[in-house]
């Protein structure tokens, strides 16, 4: 099993365990909150220094066949009442380092949908009154951030020149054009996909101009956009930049540079991994980058 490293910001009032406690007490079908989705949030428990969590939703599409040996693929019958098959993730968040192992799976929930989904459940159980001139995004939810090796996180902070940020992506709706009209990544890799176009390679660079930089703020955000995609999603990302106008350009490859370890895992009954089991080789994987030093605690 892939394991990822992230980090978690809180960003209002109330904390991570306090949220999903809140959550985790309604019953299983009022735990959705959007109309237009199915994401909830399946399972928590608390293990020492721990939050262990695991997000599900309805797999969409085309789904899975039974193999027989001496008889063609047939369907499962998945019943009635709106039902389907799922799909889950599972991470656990170090409560005290705020550091977060993610499992990385293919088809399930990917941590920019659970950040969205936990902002819209904050924002649902209700806070302080709205501030003005502060947005519900700022005051609601959690922002996770991927976690770069070392050497990797200090070049890019190191960059004092944004030069180029080439990426190719596997997902609905980046048009070249969305960032010349001045909107956000994270909104442009959400719009509708131009019919026949199945990945897109984008640069975003500078000018030629002696001095020309992106700049350094938006470029992080971007850069932090690109990394919560997922590697489903995220084919190739590579950052290029330079401490001064006098450096030499240095890339900084940002799926390669990805804090990743790998833990064996059985299948267990239905041939599905068990939820305890992903649990224990998260925090296996958590010790294992820890001990590494590849974690900023």
């Amino acid at each position: 099993m892939k394991i990822y490293a992230y980090n978690v910001d809180q960003k209002g009032s109330r904390a991570i365990e306090a949220l999903t406690d809140t959550i985790i007490r309604r019953g299983i079908g009022d735990r959705i909150f959007s109309v237009d989705a199915t994401l909830r949030l399946e399972e928590r428990s608390l293990e020492g220094d721990f939050l262990r969590l695991n997000f599900a939703f309805k797999r969409g599409g085309h789904g899975p066949g039974r193999y027989l040996e001496d008889r063609p693929l047939e369907s499962f019958d998945v019943g009635e009442n709106n039902s389907g098959f799922g799909e889950d993730t599972a991470l656990i968040v170090h409560l005290p380092s705020s550091t977060v192992a993610v499992q990385y799976n293919h088809h399930g929930p990917k941590i920019k949908h659970i950040e969205q989904y936990l902002y819209a459940a904050d924002l649902k159980e209700g806070l302080s009154p709205a501030v003005d001139g502060v947005a519900d995004e700022d005051r609601c939810g959690f922002e996770f951030g991927v976690v770069l090796t070392p050497d990797a996180m200090e070049k890019v902070r190191n960059f004092g020149l944004y030069r180029k940020i080439n990426f190719t992506v596997a997902v609905p709706g980046v048009q070249r054009g969305d960032l010349e009209r001045g909107r956000g990544l994270g909104e442009v890799l959400g719009a509708p996909f131009p019919e026949g176009v199945e990945t897109l390679q984008m640069s975003i660079g500078a000018t030629t101009k002696k001095g020309s930089r992106l700049s350094s703020v938006q470029s992080m955000r971007w850069i932090q956009d690109l990394l919560n995609l997922g590697p489903a999603v995220l084919k190739r990302a590579v950052v290029e930049g330079r401490p001064t106008e006098d450096d030499l350009t240095d890339p900084v490859d940002l799926i390669a540079d990805r804090v990743c370890v790998e833990r064996p895992i059985r299948l267990g009954h239905g041939l599905r991994y068990t939820v305890e089991d992903r649990w224990n080789a998260l925090e296996q994987g958590w010790e294992s980058m820890r001990e590494r030093g590849l974690l900023p605690l």
